[in-house]
């Protein structure tokens, strides 16, 4: 038998001779055939534990690779989980085969093919397993891509009877924020289909029952119809036809109807990374699965990172995994919760500011898990640079005082700041310059486009630009992609000589078509 030690002095070959920290020990050792709750803030190794836990059963607890599901929520992050596996796997392998002298463990490793694991996002595993265990009279599933289906949403959902134009879905949808058209009086059609698939696939992430939503109010049984003949349409054109969210519906219906037992009956074990993005459907779908492998479930996640909820993701969800698993798997006692902790990515510095940033904001605990321990920094990192932060009421006092920044740090002398007790001088050097300087955003648009009720006014990366000009000494900056082409002087200038360029005599003035042939 090959020991928990021996798999831990392999795994050493992967990491670089770098052992598990204690908390990620204890994730990998945790018995295999119970359930486990991971949260894992950023840096802390969360990959590192679930691929070594899923090795681990597979060297020390043999289970068979092909009945072990690891699925999470983005395709990126799936290639990255089946990478680390398999990589892990093989090294793992030839590791341990130049370690033991038994010949039922060499025959074992030799038998091993650790490119069976299950791995992919739930989307391409259902889609998967409903090709592959179905009945001969029930084709696979056509899932459809995101213009497609919202082409059938259009014609089979807005244009049947004219409801684009109905007043109560155009009434409901200005209640969203969405503004009327001139001078049609409407919504914008774009704008229609936009808030109609929202609804469409929350109806099923969220397990909404349409009929009790039409009887909301006169817009929301617009809405509930739209989605109604929109999955009439899918129909019409095969029932095996269908968008992400109906597959998903369609695979919880076949895990519930016992249809898939020929799949589940070969599984035993299930990871789920990134949870806390798991929608209600999801959740269904993934404690459906661990009943039928007597709750053998690990899910991993971290409720600060999470991302998705414009696609169904809740996080609370995940924050009450605790109560939620407990119910749905028939459990007497709660299910285990372990925490991983050390930042294995950033130095002590980032690490503290970034706790002490999510902990000030009193109205976003509520979303957290109850009693999180602090993320604490590895200590070999050190402390990296101290993080300044500047916090102002209004994006406009905002943009002012990080301009004023920028020019004390490049136009100046320096700024001379409290930190500790004492007095920290910070200035940029005497050959540095403005284009020294990296501005990170989540977007770099510098307008607000006309969208749900925002009308198009400046953002924050306009505004900063503005105060940059307004300085004593002006910082000129270029933001090719926050504003048109149009707009910027250097590129009318360009076009200008272009035009120069082109139209010597200055003989063209109302269209493109009146260029001489040599220039077209």
């Amino acid at each position: 038998m090959i020991s928990p030690d021996e798999f831990l002095e392999a795994l050493k070959v992967p990491l670089r001779g770098r052992h598990l920290d204690s908390e990620q020990s204890e994730v990998v050792a945790y018995p295999p055939d119970r359930p486990l709750i991971v949260v894992a803030g950023p840096g802390t190794g969360k990959t590192t534990a679930i691929t070594a836990r899923a090795l681990k059963m597979v060297f020390v607890d043999k289970y068979d690779p092909a009945s072990i599901m690891l699925t999470t929520f983005t395709k990126r992050a799936a290639a990255e989980l089946r990478s680390r596996v398999l990589g892990w796997g093989y090294i793992i392998r030839n590791e341990l085969t130049g370690l033991t002298n038994d010949n039922q463990d060499l025959e074992y490793l030799k038998s091993l093919d650790i490119n069976r694991f299950i791995t992919g996002t739930l989307d391409s595993l259902a889609e998967e397993i409903l090709g592959k265990y179905r009945r001969p009279d029930i084709p696979p599933p056509v899932v459809l891509d995101q213009f497609v289906a919202d082409g059938i949403l259009l014609t089979s959902g807005l244009f049947d009877n004219g409801l684009f134009r109905n007043e109560d879905l155009t009434a409901f949808a200005e209640d969203h924020g969405y503004t009327r058209s001139r001078p049609t009086n409407s919504v914008n059609v774009r704008d229609l289909i936009r808030l109609s698939r929202i609804y469409c696939d929350r109806f099923r992430h969220d397990a909404i029952d349409i009929p009790a939503f039409a009887a909301c109010g006169p817009g929301q049984a617009v809405v509930a119809r739209v989605a109604n003949q929109y999955l009439g349409g899918l129909q019409i054109r095969g029932p095996n036809v269908m968008d992400f969210a109906e597959l998903e519906h369609y695979f919880l219906e076949r895990l519930q109807q016992g249809e898939l037992s020929q799949f589940t009956s070969q599984l035993q074990a299930i990871f789920v990374d990134e949870f806390q993005d798991t929608n209600v459907l999801q959740e269904a779908i993934y404690y459906n699965i661990a009943r039928c492998i007597n709750g053998c479930i690990t899910v991993v996640g971290d409720d600060d990172q999470s991302l998705y909820r414009f696609r169904g993701g809740t996080v609370e969800l995940f924050r009450n995994a605790l109560p939620r698993m407990k119910s749905a798997l028939g459990m007497t006692d709660e299910p285990d919760i372990r925490y991983l902790t050390t930042n294995y990515r950033a130095p002590l510095l980032p690490v503290v500011f970034t706790q002490d940033f999510v902990e000030c904001d009193a109205d976003y605990q509520p979303s957290r898990v109850t009693d999180k321990p602090r993320v604490q920094s590895d200590e070999a990192a050190g402390n990296g640079l101290p993080v300044l932060g500047i916090f102002r009421d209004t994006i406009e006092d905002l943009a002012k005082s990080v301009a004023r920044l920028i020019g004390d740090l490049f136009n100046g002398s320096g700024i001379d700041l409290s930190w500790n007790s004492q007095t920290v001088h910070i200035d940029t050097g005497p050959n540095a310059q403005p284009g020294d300087c990296a501005f990170l955003a989540h977007s770099v648009k510098e307008y607000k486009r006309e969208f749900m009720g925002q009308l198009r006014e400046p953002r924050f990366p306009w505004i900063l630009r503005q105060e940059l000009l307004a300085l004593e000494t002006p910082i000129r900056s270029f933001n090719p992609r926050g504003q048109l082409l149009s707009m910027v002087p250097e590129i009318a200038q360009l076009c200008g000589l272009m035009l120069e360029c082109i139209d010597l005599n200055s003989t063209i003035t109302d269209s493109v078509t009146n260029l001489p042939p040599e220039a077209k």
